[in-house]
């Protein structure tokens, strides 16, 4: 029952201050009580100025509080230091749509323990370089769609635990050198939607750089993928790299990114990919291609890449001699090896002598075609055989020849045809049809080759010659 009167009594001096203070009213804006742990201030004016002159007062209001969120807040253009004392629980802080310009450099002493801190959607052009060195235990950043332009020398310097940075939206032109050479255990870093040109991996993060599993340099100004662009950044698993101006990929862009399981490079201007530009990626499962002017690329460019089972494209690709990716959306597949033709396999529109043969042109990897043998010919004690499509060649074979269970008059010398058991005929000068049993023939060679070899041998050990 105290405790219960000295909060109200508490809430009541809060209220008596702020209603001479230009109509403020923290009780009203924030909603929160002394059991709150999560607190929300949403719309209405704030008085930083009174709250910074009466230290402990969001303190006292709300003394369990791990989250506090202001959302579209005015008066907060700038933050200033000191407006969090006594918040010694606060572990989560943001300011979303509160036109917040600047922020001091001492605007988050007193809270060291903070582990999430937004100040997404504001007009931030600038920061102090030392004004996160107050929070050694941040894990999470979002400075998303502000004004920052960079290149941010030593912003992060101390933010040696951060795991998740956010700066997305913004004017970034430049990235400083040794960016992120502290931030070891960085895992995800968002950076699309910027004016960034170039992005060096050697230069930017410390030489095992293996956190950091997702990259996303979307809708950027990159047109070329260098050899250092990602090389130390070897635990990636995630890189967006769509909505550039990116013209062509090679054998060196993805070099060490032997975990990448997703890559993303749709709505840019590649026109050519070198052969060998995703042997190096075994564990790519999921690539968009969509929307880049690609007319021609290697049959087997996809070669060896068993893990992926995701192909997103538009139109049609051109693979060696066929069009062979024929694309809507998506291609979803347990194994894209039996749905992509052209990267596995190219094989030439099948044709068969005195066959019949359905329309194989092999656009797809394992494409079947049925041969059967037109009337009057035959294959062994076959009439028809299936062929498959692999490895740019293709498999199977039937030779179509004159039957022999058919009158042979009127095939010309030297025609050939088989009768039921395999065994072929030849119809000889003399007109009549002689037998030849192809077993025998190949005994009869079989052994002539083996008494030359044994003639030979012993004229050598007697010292003649053959």
């Amino acid at each position: 029952m105290e405790l219960r009167l000295l909060h109200c009594a508490v809430l009541l001096l809060i209220a008596a201050l702020a209603a001479g203070a230009n109509g403020y009213a923290l009780t009203t804006l924030c909603s929160c009580n002394s059991t709150d742990t999560v607190v929300q201030c949403t719309g209405g004016t704030i008085d930083a100025a009174f709250l910074v002159s009466a230290p402990g007062t969001l303190a006292a209001a709300c003394p369990l509080m791990t989250t506090l969120n202001f959302f579209a807040v005015s008066g907060l253009s700038t933050v200033p230091g000191g407006l969090f004392q006594g918040l010694t629980k606060l572990d989560s802080l943001s300011f979303s749509f509160c036109s917040v310009v600047t922020v001091s450099p001492s605007a988050f002493m007193g809270i060291s323990q903070l582990t999430d801190l937004g100040l997404a959607h504001n007009t931030i052009a600038t920061l102090p370089s030392n004004v996160f060195d107050a929070l050694p235990n941040l894990l999470s950043l979002d400075l998303t769609d502000n004004q920052l332009a960079g290149p941010l020398s030593g912003l992060f310097y101390t933010l040696t635990r951060l795991t998740i940075l956010l700066l997305g939206s913004n004017r970034l032109t430049q990235l400083a050198p040794g960016q992120f050479v502290t931030n070891r255990a960085l895992a995800t870093l968002f950076l699309g939607q910027n004016q960034l040109k170039s992005f060096n991996s050697v230069s930017l993060f410390p030489a095992q750089a293996q956190s950091l599993n997702s990259l996303d340099l979307s809708f950027n100004q990159f047109t070329s993928v260098t050899a250092t662009m990602f090389s130390r950044l070897t635990g990636l698993t995630i890189l967006r790299l769509n909505n550039n101006s990116i013209t062509a990929l090679s054998s060196s862009s993805f070099q060490n990114l032997s975990l990448l399981g997703t890559l993303d490079v749709q709505g840019n201007a590649i026109k050519s990919i070198e052969p060998r530009t995703f042997r190096v990626l075994p564990a790519l499962s999921n690539l968009a291609l969509e929307g880049n002017p690609i007319s021609l690329i290697d049959a087997n460019l996809f070669s060896g890449l068993a893990s992926l089972t995701q192909l997103t494209c538009t139109g049609s690709v051109t693979c060696g001699t066929s069009s062979d990716i024929q694309c809507s959306t998506a291609i979803v597949g347990s194994s894209l090896a039996s749905v992509v033709g052209c990267p596995l396999s190219d094989c030439q529109p099948l044709t068969w002598p005195n066959a019949n043969t359905s329309a194989c042109s092999a656009i797809i990897f394992g494409n079947t075609c049925s041969v059967t043998c037109s009337s009057g010919f035959r294959g062994g004690s076959a009439t028809s055989a299936t062929f498959q499509c692999g490895g740019s060649r293709w498999y199977g074979y039937i030779a179509c020849l004159p039957d022999a269970r058919q009158t042979n008059s009127g095939y010309a010398d030297g025609s050939f045809w088989l009768d039921d058991a395999g065994k072929l005929y030849m119809k000889d000068t003399s007109g009549f049809a002689t037998l030849y049993d192809l077993l025998t023939e190949a005994q009869t060679c079989d052994l002539q080759i083996s008494t030359l070899q044994m003639q030979v041998s012993s004229l050598k050990n007697s010292g003649g010659r053959p």
